[in-house]
């Protein structure tokens, strides 16, 4: 009997430890529940192949996440398009954090890391303590491959005001600390105190320092800190200086005023040398060039060219490198062949980009708009076919079988003559006076026999 009841204790720990290891699947009384909890919500479509992949990170990232505050769950937006179309969800899958009125919505790498540290930055604290160089070398160790912001000096200074303001307006942009000057090491000089500082690559650099915004050191560099400059300053320094790139991540790099470099790979290729090759020589210009480049542009490298033709709207060939300008929508091609590629070549290209001798391609025009809006049809249905060609088959071929024969039908259809369409009239006329004529004589006969 003792082993059997153990047995069974055993199988309903299981269950239950099967069940709390579960996603939870949201519906339509999520509004009712939710509070003021934290969560992180996957809202995907049963038919996305996207969403199918990311199920299993998905889950990891629940594992990941399950002694903290943060409540993991996933709807489907099919069955529930309702709550889909509240938290304005556009695309699948589509990650968000929420709490309260408040909701992020997730445009990094869909891996789960990179989910668990959106999930974290999300719940806070905004702003966390650094009280001594311990606590500074411990946040160095744990963004190593990341960047975070430091505000060092006094509170109660206007500069921090804006920088708290900030935290808010952008919690999921990176991490935040403030610290004050003591626990700063010596071998860190800065300009002014207060100020902010971020830390990325091993090294930091300091708001209006003089190598990002080349301010004049013999005027008084504490006057005039607005918040503008302090937002742009956050948005041009949240990334590492050569980061990788894949799913939505380029979406949220969108808005640094920083022209992007964009090194497109396929890693699936067994020529990888070549591809290994141009990433280390990319890493080395970076090195070297870094007062040259460090405030004007952004290098990141993917390891897929899907995204890379989305943005050219036409076939890439790997390895290759172009620049982006987000706030335009143009981009820039490089002539040199990747095996031909060296410092001096993609320097001497980086300069001509920058000084506008390079001839620019897309924008937001009209010509442009258009092309979009084909390729973007064109895409999604390659798309869907490429993931599920039944489905491609049933949402379009059919409609579009069905369109066809209806026009086909109206096209090929005879016209009516509406010259025989008369004279059959006429004939019915007289064919139906003759007989009433008939009749007429018939009743006239049977009158006069009477």
């Amino acid at each position: 009997m003792l082993p059997s009841a153990s047995i069974a204790v055993f199988s309903v720990a299981l269950c239950v430890c099967l069940v709390r290891s579960q996603v939870i699947e949201l519906d339509d009384s999520f509004e009712d529940k939710r509070q003021d909890k934290p969560w992180l919500v996957m809202f995907y479509a049963p038919w996305c192949g996207h969403c199918r992949r990311l199920h299993p990170t998905f889950h990891q990232v629940y594992l990941d996440l399950r002694d903290t505050p943060v409540r993991v769950a996933k709807v489907d937006a099919t069955l529930y398009p309702n709550l889909a179309s509240q938290y304005d969800v556009r695309g699948y899958p589509t990650i968000k954090f929420i709490q309260g009125e408040k909701s992020f919505t997730h445009r990094g790498e869909r891996s789960k890391e990179s989910l668990a540290e959106f999930a974290k930055m999300a719940a806070g604290p905004r702003i966390r303590k650094i009280s001594n160089k311990g606590k500074l070398a411990d946040a160095r160790g744990d963004h190593s491959s990341r960047t975070f912001f430091v505000f060092v000096g006094d509170e109660s200074h206007d500069l921090y005001a804006k920088y708290t303001q900030l935290t808010e307006d952008y919690p999921v942009h990176s991490y935040y600390y403030v610290a004050e000057s003591k626990a700063i090491p010596s071998d860190i000089k800065m300009l002014r105190d207060p100020s902010v500082l971020v830390f990325k690559d091993g090294t930091q650099f300091e708001f209006k320092d003089r190598c990002l915004l080349h301010v004049d050191l013999t005027a008084d560099i504490h006057q005039g800190d607005t918040k503008e400059e302090l937002e742009n300053f956050i948005k041009a320094e949240r990334f590492v200086s050569f980061p990788k790139v894949a799913d939505g991540g380029l979406n949220e790099m969108a808005d640094t005023p920083k022209k992007m470099a964009i090194v497109v790979t396929d890693e699936s290729s067994k020529e990888n040398k070549e591809q290994e090759r141009i990433k280390d020589l990319v890493r080395l210009l970076i090195v070297q060039e870094r007062e040259k480049y460090h405030d004007r542009v952004q290098f990141l490298w993917m390891g897929d060219a899907e995204t890379a033709s989305s943005i050219l709207m036409g076939g890439v060939k790997t390895p290759m490198i172009f620049v982006l300008d987000t706030s335009t929508q143009m981009h820039y091609l490089m002539d040199t062949p990747a095996e031909n590629l060296t410092i001096a070549s993609l320097s001497a290209f980086l300069d001509d980009v920058l000084a506008g001798n390079v001839e620019v391609f897309g924008g937001t025009g009209f010509g442009q708009r258009v092309k979009r809006l084909f390729f973007d049809i064109y895409y999604t249905v390659y798309s869907i076919w490429k993931e599920s060609p039944w489905l491609a088959l049933m949402v379009f071929g059919i409609p579009s079988l069905v369109v066809s024969i209806v026009c086909y039908a109206l096209c090929c259809m005879e016209p009516f003559d509406e010259e025989q369409l008369g004279g059959d009239e006429d004939e019915e006329e007289e064919e139906g006076g003759g007989r009433v004529e008939a009749a007429v004589e018939e009743t006239d006969g049977h009158i006069k026999k009477e």
